[in-house]
């Protein structure tokens, strides 16, 4: 697949209401996405362009979306402060429903609202986050940063008397 810009990628996980296929006469629509991390508008997701690949059908005007995030991104090792490339898989369905204005929400599926637009970047964007380790580490044997100096342990011994 090529590359294309990122605000193409983006405008192809936005997907109107009245053009997926509804299950009761046709079947789902597949997309594959090479998306960016530039395209979430968050300047902590840095690394390689993600790879979104997924099916997307509806039933009247719930949307169903089966979804596989394969992503490598930058992070911050906790204990060294180095950064490392974390890479992983996320698959994921999502029943989303439509929001009325003013109406009912329904905080245990994904909604989309009045424009009829479902739009899948900013639900993708928190499988990814999700996905991530909280504690994240180069190596499980990082040796951190000495107490006393600061020193980066991983490239070697400071020079500080042991205490």
């Amino acid at each position: 697949m090529q590359d294309r810009p990122i605000e193409s990628a983006v405008l192809e996980l936005k997907f109107q209401i009245d053009r997926i296929p509804d299950q009761r006469r046709a079947t789902e629509d597949s997309f594959s996405v090479v998306l960016s991390a530039d395209a979430f508008d968050d300047g902590s997701l840095r690394g390689e362009p993600l790879q979104v690949e997924g099916t997307i059908s509806r039933h009247g005007t719930e949307v169903n979306v089966f979804s596989r995030v394969d992503y490598a991104l930058d992070q911050v090792c906790v204990r060294c402060l180095e950064i490392f490339c974390t890479r992983g898989t996320v698959r994921e369905y999502a029943h989303f429903l439509h929001r009325k204005q003013g109406g009912e929400t329904y905080p245990e599926h994904e909604q989309y609202g009045d424009n009829g637009q479902v739009d899948l970047v900013p639900w993708i964007r928190e499988l990814v986050l999700t996905d991530l380790p909280e504690y994240p580490l180069c190596s499980e044997d990082c040796p951190g940063l000495c107490p006393v100096c600061g020193e980066n342990l991983r490239k070697g011994a400071c020079r500080c008397p042991v205490g």
